[in-house]
């Protein structure tokens, strides 16, 4: 699950932005600020307990009164601390210069600029974790109540047989009784699509397909494609 800050001094975009992630990804864990003091304290109440913020979404001018400090004072103290030396900041800004300037100064992932839609914020998130520069990890407990910390980029697929889900990385195979095949597939959002009624399967791992079936590598799996999911798959799939 994902940890992330918002910080928007427009109650009205910031409240937008939220509900948006929360809409695409209603499992992820979503803070707002509307000032540099909030944030503030905020990301020292994540360092104290260790709960720590896995993207940041920064209003550059975070309000017009003189004095106030906006988006890039909050980054230069973000970089400060090393728990988020390397943490992704996705900048919002109404001046395109200030895009360029926040690439090279903060390092920070990219840069939307203002008006900006719900399809640009989905879009850039979404990027972040079919590339992995967002890492989702989820926390599952397997058959012998073991548990296992899953990187989700590392999921090939996903199958459900005889009342248990056998969850297939690069790794290896952990079986699981904790969820259902649909309840795997609202936590993991669209990073793995449902290609049958008895898989999940990650796109980034498709080496061949054809209409009713796909061949996952590295273990040059094939998984079956069912009716009701081939005109899914023919938009998603080139």
């Amino acid at each position: 699950m994902q940890h992330i800050l918002i910080v928007e001094d427009d109650l009205i975009q910031c409240n937008m932005l939220k509900d948006t992630i929360h809409q695409e990804y209603p499992t992820w864990d979503i803070d707002t600020a509307v000032c540099y003091d909030d944030a503030i304290e905020l990301l020292e109440t994540s360092i104290e307990n260790n709960k720590k913020y896995h993207l940041f979404l920064l209003d550059v001018q975070l309000s017009t009164s003189p004095g106030d400090r906006g988006g890039f004072f909050l980054a230069k103290e973000l970089r400060k601390k090393s728990v988020y030396y390397k943490t992704p900041i996705l900048f919002l800004t109404a001046v395109s210069d200030e895009g360029s300037y926040a690439l090279s100064e903060f390092h920070c992932y990219n840069y939307i600029s203002k008006p900006y839609t719900k399809e640009a914020i989905l879009f850039q998130i979404s990027q972040m974790l079919l590339t992995g520069y967002l890492e989702q990890n989820i926390l599952v407990a397997d058959t012998k109540r073991l548990f296992h910390r899953i990187n989700t980029s590392e999921i090939c697929y996903v199958e459900a047989l005889s009342h248990q889900i056998s969850i297939h990385t690069i790794h290896d195979t952990i079986v699981t009784r904790e969820y259902t095949l649909s309840e795997l597939s609202n936590l993991l959002g669209k990073q793995l699509i449902r290609c049958h009624k008895s898989f999940l399967i990650n796109p980034n791992y498709i080496c061949n397909h054809t209409k009713t079936y796909c061949t996952l590598a590295p273990m040059q799996k094939q998984v079956s494609i069912g009716r009701n999911y081939q005109a899914t798959l023919e938009r998603i799939l080139p």
